[in-house]
């Protein structure tokens, strides 16, 4: 080998070591920033969080009234029952379907976490898609996907009073 060529070499063995310096350096300043960014979200959500703790709970607790039939129920603890409650209250003609629910298109689309729970409820307060909202009088299995808003605390005597057909409900809070 000649002495050129041994030149050669090792100025191109600095460039390599000096170039996988380089690249370890801005990975390690990409790092740095993703754990600031997520050490910047953390504070985020917890100054929110306490936000939220300051200005008190959502009432979660509602009445769905069927005519003089008031049937207390409670909503589940997520921004899209909040954003439901929000709305209330609201008397609104429901239109009946398949011989075990009463449905509505809201005005207002909420947000969805749809999927399946294999077991509709008697009493299950639920959105199909993002306006629709659906009031279920029977159980039954099915294969759709809803997001649950809530149920009706005891549904006894919720069939009789929806009857059939559709029917005027009005969900307020309590």
């Amino acid at each position: 080998m000649q002495k050129n060529d041994f030149k050669i070499i090792l100025i191109l063995l600095v460039i390599a070591i000096i170039s996988f310096s380089l690249y370890l350096l801005k990975k390690e300043n990409i790092l740095k920033k993703t754990i600031k960014n997520n050490e910047q979200e953390i504070n985020n959500i917890t100054n929110n969080k306490t936000n939220d703790e300051t200005k008190g709970d959502v009432n979660l607790n509602i009445n769905v009234v069927v005519g003089n039939k008031v049937f207390p129920a409670t909503l589940e603890n997520n921004e899209i029952s909040k954003k439901f409650i929000s709305m209330l209250p609201l008397e609104i003609n429901m239109i009946e379907l398949n011989d075990n629910e009463k449905y509505y298109n809201l005005d207002k689309e909420l947000p969805t976490n749809s999927y399946n729970q294999k077991k509709i409820n008697s009493g299950d307060i639920m959105l199909y898609g993002n306006k629709c909202l659906v009031l279920f009088y029977k159980t039954f299995n099915t294969s759709y996907s809803y997001t649950k808003l809530g149920s009706i605390n005891n549904p006894k005597d919720l069939e009789n009073a929806l009857g059939n057909g559709n029917v005027i409900i009005r969900f307020e809070s309590r």
